[in-house]
């Protein structure tokens, strides 16, 4: 993930794009956030309702490279246990049984009408 995530525009491109996987059967996600500026309590939330709704369909939703910003409004907000937080993508993967993450990048604002996973 890429910019900041802290707009309601945003949270609701994450969602489509978490419904979108989880609909084509990618239920294991690993959110790199090493280019994400920060996140406010809003976004937050909005990441606390996809990791819910990947779990519910037998998956997971593990952070990547979380910034010591974001890994303080985590610990804050008491939400950093509810996540699986990885310091490198092998343990990531590692962590997700050997299944291939699905890499993900939000566009420009000007193109968040066509979210796709990042080849």
């Amino acid at each position: 993930m890429r910019g900041q995530l802290r707009e309601e525009e945003t949270a609701d491109c994450l969602h489509a794009l978490i419904r979108r996987l989880i609909r084509a059967g990618q239920t294991r996600v690993i959110l790199n956030m090493r280019h994400l500026g920060t996140i406010d309590l809003a976004a937050l939330s909005a990441l606390l309702v996809d990791l819910l709704r990947v779990r519910q369909n037998g998956g997971d939703l593990g952070l990547l490279y979380v910034q010591p910003a974001n890994m303080d409004l985590l610990v804050r907000s008491q939400t950093n246990t509810a996540f699986r937080i990885f310091a490198s993508l092998g343990e990531a993967v590692q962590a997700f049984c050997g299944t291939s993450p699905v890499k993900l990048a939000l566009p420009p604002r000007d193109q968040r009408a066509s979210v796709e996973p990042a080849a």
